[in-house]
């Protein structure tokens, strides 16, 4: 995975602890819908 992609699952796919399960995306109010996030994410871009 190179670091851009890196980059987008830290913080659009990858739940974190200290934000209760939720992505830094999803804390600032960004919601990304369906099991497949990348997916999503790919579709929307």
């Amino acid at each position: 995975m190179n670091q851009r992609a890196s980059q987008i699952y830290h913080n659009y796919v990858r739940p974190h602890m200290a934000l209760d399960n939720r992505t830094p995306a999803e804390a600032c109010g960004i919601e990304i819908k369906g099991k497949d996030k990348w997916k999503t994410l790919i579709e929307n871009s």
